[in-house]
C-alpha cells in the first residue's frame, strides 16, 4: 500500500504523494483515495443496514419510508465517472501565503472514480417528489450517526433543484470502481454529487430529509464557506452567518510531478522536464487545454510574484500538454466529472544536452474550458483556506 501523509490519525486525514496519485491512473485505486474524517470511522453491516426517507414538514404529502440496501440496489444502476473532492484541496499553498485554519492538505485530497448506484433522483421521486417541483426554497438533507469532532453527527445538504437535476447525476452509491464501496470510504452508501464539493456527498448516509431549511449541522453552517479575505478568527462567527455555504468546486489544475524542491537529473539526450498532473473542469464543462511554462527563480522567490511573473508571458511562452480523459464513452449531455491527466516534456532553455549546470527554475500551469473559461491567476486569501485554484507553481532544482 502507498504510504500516506497523515495529517491526522484519530480520525484519519492522509492523502498519498502526489507523483504516486497521478500515476495510479485515470480511475484512482482504493489505496491512492484520500481519507477525510471528522469523527471515526462508522462499521454498518450491510445486511441491517436501513436509508430512512422523511419530511418532517409533509413537503410533497411525503410519508416517513424505509430502504433496505436491496430496495436502493433494485433501482435501475447508474454508472458515473466522477471527482471526489475535499475544499481544502492545495490548502497547505494558501497556508504559506498567510496562516489559514484547518488541516494543511496538499494536492492529493482528490480521488477519480467510477462510481456505481441509484440515481437520487429516480429514489425521491419513487418516494413522491414531484419531478416538477416546485423546488425553490427546499433542501435534501444527507445524515449519517458519526460521533463527529464538532457535532453530534454528520450532515449536509444541497438544494433539492441540485438533486433532481438531470444534467447532475447526484448517486446513492454503492460501488466504487466496479467493487463494493469499502466501509472506509463511506460503505455500505454514500451519497455523491457530481462537480460539488466532497463534504455534501456525506458517507454512510442513514437518513435523506426534505425540508424547508439547510442542514443545521457544523459542517454546513459554520465551516466550508469561503469567508471574504478580511474575516479573522475572531470575526469569523459572523461572517459565517453571512456567507453561502460550498456547493460546485471551480476548474483547477495542479502540477504533482515534480514536486516541489525535486532535484531534476537531465537525461544524456534531452533537455527537457517530464511535468505532469491533473485538472477538472466546473460544473461539468469539459477541458480543452492545460498549459505549462518554465520561469526562472531563487529560492527567495514567492509564489506572488512568480504568478505576476506568469501572468505576464506571452502566449509562445507556453507549452500545451497531452491530455487524458479515460476510455469511457463521452455522456450525451456533453458533460465531464472527472478530472483530466495530463503531460508534458518541457525543454529547459539554456541548458546543454547531458550537462550537470544546477540553476532554481519554477513550472507553472493553468487549465481552459471548452466555454472560454479559464483558470484564475491567483485565488484571493481566506481563513478557511478553501477553494484554492491559483495557477499551479512548483519550484524545481
Amino acid at each position: 500500500m502507498t504510504a500516506h501523509r497523515v495529517l491526522s490519525q484519530h480520525p484519519l486525514n492522509s492523502e498519498p504523494p502526489p507523483a504516486d496519485l497521478i500515476a495510479g491512473g485515470f480511475h484512482t485505486k482504493d489505496a491512492l483515495v484520500y481519507h477525510r474524517n471528522h469523527g471515526e470511522l462508522v462499521n454498518i453491516d450491510p445486511t441491517t443496514y436501513s436509508l430512512t426517507l422523511s419530511s418532517p414538514e409533509g413537503l410533497f404529502n411525503l410519508t416517513t419510508h424505509d430502504l433496505k440496501l436491496d430496495d436502493v440496489k433494485a433501482f435501475a444502476k447508474e454508472q458515473v465517472e466522477g471527482l471526489l473532492m475535499c475544499a481544502g484541496n492545495r490548502r497547505v499553498e494558501m497556508n504559506e501565503e498567510q496562516k489559514v485554519e484547518g488541516l494543511c492538505w496538499d494536492r492529493s485530497a482528490l480521488a477519480n472514480a467510477q462510481w456505481g448506484g441509484a440515481l437520487l433522483r429516480n429514489v425521491l421521486v419513487d418516494w413522491g417528489v414531484s419531478p416538477e417541483g416546485p423546488f425553490e426554497g427546499l433542501h435534501c438533507h444527507f445524515e449519517a450517526d458519526q460521533a463527529c469532532d464538532d457535532d453530534s453527527f454528520f450532515g449536509a445538504s444541497i438544494p433539492l433543484s441540485l438533486a433532481m437535476d438531470t444534467a447532475v447525476p447526484a448517486l446513492l452509491a454503492y460501488e466504487m470502481n466496479g467493487e463494493l464501496l469499502p466501509a472506509e470510504h463511506g460503505g455500505p452508501l454514500r451519497v455523491f454529487v457530481p462537480g460539488v464539493i466532497g463534504a455534501r456527498s456525506c458517507k454512510w448516509v442513514q437518513r435523506i430529509l426534505i425540508k424547508t431549511t439547510e442542514s443545521e449541522c457544523f459542517y454546513q453552517t459554520k465551516d466550508y464557506k469561503i469567508l471574504p479575505p478580511q474575516a479573522t478568527a475572531e470575526t469569523k462567527e459572523k461572517y459565517m452567518k453571512e456567507t453561502d455555504a460550498m456547493l460546485q468546486f471551480s476548474m483547477n489544475t495542479a502540477i504533482c510531478s515534480p514536486e516541489s524542491g525535486a532535484h531534476i537529473r537531465l537525461s544524456p539526450t534531452s533537455s527537457a522536464i517530464e511535468v505532469a498532473g491533473y485538472a477538472y473542469g466546473s460544473n461539468g464543462t469539459p477541458l480543452c487545454h492545460v498549459f505549462i511554462a518554465l520561469l526562472p527563480c531563487s529560492s527567495s522567490s514567492t509564489v506572488a510574484s512568480l504568478h505576476s511573473d506568469a501572468g505576464k508571458l506571452s502566449p509562445s511562452s507556453w507549452t500545451a500538454a497531452r491530455l487524458e480523459t479515460g476510455d469511457s464513452a463521452p455522456r450525451a449531455d456533453g458533460k465531464n466529472y472527472a478530472w483530466t491527466l495530463w503531460k508534458v516534456g518541457l525543454e529547459v532553455p539554456g541548458l546543454t544536452v547531458g550537462g550537470v549546470e544546477e540553476k532554481d527554475v519554477a513550472l507553472v500551469a493553468f487549465c481552459e474550458d471548452v466555454e472560454g473559461n479559464k483558470q484564475p491567476l491567483e485565488t484571493p486569501w481566506n481563513l478557511r483556506g478553501l477553494g484554492e485554484t491559483s495557477w499551479s507553481v512548483v519550484k524545481v532544482k
